[in-house]
């Protein structure tokens, strides 16, 4: 027979375990959305920086024209 205490502990244990695990995998995935919204942010400031610099070229291009 197996004793009662032991078991008791031993799912304790495996809820811990479990726990743990699991909230290690939660912060996983929040790290990977954080990087995820940091590259489309990143993409985002780029694209915008592009637009301006042709925005300035076109300007100097009608400049020139004068």
């Amino acid at each position: 027979m197996t004793n009662p205490k032991s078991n008791i502990a031993d799912l304790v244990e495996y809820v811990e375990y479990f726990n743990l695990e699991e909230k290690e995998e939660e912060e996983e995935e929040e790290e990977e959305e954080e990087e995820e919204e940091e590259e489309v942010e990143e993409e985002e400031e780029e694209e915008e920086e592009e637009e301006e610099e042709e925005e300035e070229e076109e300007e100097e291009k009608k400049e020139e024209k004068k």
